[in-house]
C-alpha cells in the first residue's frame, strides 16, 4: 500500500518498466541510472536529494553501487528463504456454505502448510478466493520450480485432503507466487 500511496501522490513522476543499473550517492544526494527493461533504448540518469530503494537485497546486490563496504556486505550477505502463495478462485465459497468456515487459517502437516480463508465477504454470492497454499522452507524450492499451472494443481491436489470439494471445482488461477522473499 506504500507504494499505492506515492503512486497517487507523485504518479506523472514515476518510470515503469525500468530496469536499473546503477545507484550511486553523490555530495548533494544521490544519482540513479536505469534503462528500458524490454527494447533496448538509451540510459537514462536521474538526481535526486534522496532515494526510496525498494529494490530486494539479493537485485540490489547485482547492481553497481558506490555504498559504504558495511552497507554492501549487509547487501551481499542477506538471507533469503523461499516462499510461495497460491491463491485459488472457486465459482462459490464453499468453505462458508458447505463447512460454516469464516476467515481463518487451516494449519497442516502437508506441503501446502496454510490454507487462508477471507476473512471479509462473508455470504457473498458468487465466486470466492482464498490462499489455498502458503509453502516456505523445503517444499516452497519444490513448488518455485514448478510452472504456475502445475503450482495450482498441486496446491488443489493437497488442499483435497482438507477439502474435498477442491477435486475438479471452481476456475483456477495462480493469484501470486513469492519467490526469493
Amino acid at each position: 500500500m506504500i507504494a499505492r500511496g506515492f503512486e497517487g501522490e507523485v504518479g506523472d513522476l514515476i518510470t515503469y518498466g525500468a530496469k536499473v543499473t546503477r545507484i550511486e550517492n553523490t555530495e548533494t544526494g544521490v544519482r540513479a541510472t536505469w534503462i528500458p527493461s524490454e527494447g533496448g533504448g538509451a540510459e537514462t540518469v536521474e538526481e535526486a536529494d534522496y532515494c526510496i530503494c525498494t529494490i530486494p537485497f539479493s537485485v540490489l546486490g547485482q547492481i553497481k553501487t558506490n555504498f559504504s563496504s558495511r552497507m554492501t556486505g549487509i547487501i551481499q550477505n542477506m538471507p533469503y528463504y523461499s516462499a510461495t502463495k497460491v491463491g485459488l478462485e472457486f465459482k462459490r465459497r464453499f468453505w462458508e456454505e458447505d463447512e460454516h468456515i469464516y476467515g481463518g487459517i487451516s494449519y497442516t502437516n502437508l506441503p501446502i502448510s496454510q490454507i487462508s480463508y477471507p476473512s471479509t465477504d462473508y455470504f457473498s454470492d458468487g465466486p470466492g478466493v482464498l490462499l489455498g497454499a502458503y509453502v516456505w522452507g523445503a517444499y516452497s524450492y519444490q513448488f518455485n520450480a514448478l510452472p504456475g499451472e502445475q503450482r495450482v494443481e498441486k496446491a488443489l491436489e493437497y488442499g483435497a485432503q482438507i477439502h474435498a470439494r477442491w477435486q475438479g471445482r471452481g476456475r483456477r488461477r495462480d493469484v501470486s507466487r513469492v519467490g526469493r522473499q
